[in-house]
């Protein structure tokens, strides 16, 4: 099996159409499963959607969900796509597992995936994520000799790389004891000296929480 994650999570980044097909043929040469999560599809920042993996190949199986590019996260309302033998087998182990969502969730998500109200939630989200992302490039810009990174394409997260003397689960676990910030290390995606910062909070939170990152940057330097 070939498992992504497209738009990318931890870094925002959308692969091309070209790497699309690319992944396909080779999953489709190896005859392997071709495993995507597309939980931030329509979290685009340009707010053109990438295509979907689904239908370009015979053994694609995709998820997503209402959780990231929608930021409905408490409706724990998602969705699995894929051949129909496989989703039935799907099927019978989630009867033992979350059996179904509250019917007060499977209402709202069935008004928030209508194509109107749809564009309106995803527009919305959009121009949160795009402000707070220019927000994070000057104060990135402000603190070049201990910061650098690729700003996303997509997702309401960024993935700084950090030039500090310190182990990024050190950092993260220090930021939360000490500034209630949450981060995430960049040891949970096997690259240390990095972390992931969250985009997606209203602009008052998110400034606050850079400001608490300047604090104990400061104090370790």
């Amino acid at each position: 099996m070939i498992a992504i994650c497209n738009p990318n999570n931890p870094t925002g980044a959308v692969l091309s159409k070209e790497a699309m097909k690319a992944i396909v043929d080779l999953a489709r040469k190896a005859n392997v499963w071709l495993y995507v999560d597309e939980i931030y599809r329509g979290a685009e920042l340009s707010g053109k959607e990438t295509p979907t993996f689904w239908g370009q190949y015979e053994k694609v199986i995709v998820n997503g969900g209402l959780a990231k590019a929608y930021a409905l996260q408490g409706l724990r309302i998602g969705w699995l796509v894929g051949p129909k033998k496989y989703i039935e087998k799907a099927w019978s182990y989630s009867d033992y597992t979350t059996i179904a969502t509250n019917l007060i969730s499977q209402r709202v998500a069935t008004l928030v995936l209508q194509p109107v109200l749809r564009k309106k939630v995803l527009g919305r989200n959009r121009k949160l994520l795009s402000g707070n992302l220019d927000t994070l490039v000057e104060w990135v810009k402000k603190h070049k000799e201990l910061f650098h990174f690729i700003p996303p394409h997509a997702g309401g997260m960024a993935f700084l790389r950090y030039n500090i003397k310190i182990n990024s689960t050190e950092l993260s676990t220090r930021l939360r004891e000490e500034k209630d910030v949450f981060v995430v290390a960049g040891d949970c995606f096997g690259m240390d000296n990095y972390i992931r910062l969250g985009i997606g909070s209203e602009k008052k939170y998110f400034l606050a929480g850079l400001d608490l990152i300047d604090e104990l940057l400061r104090e370790i330097s």
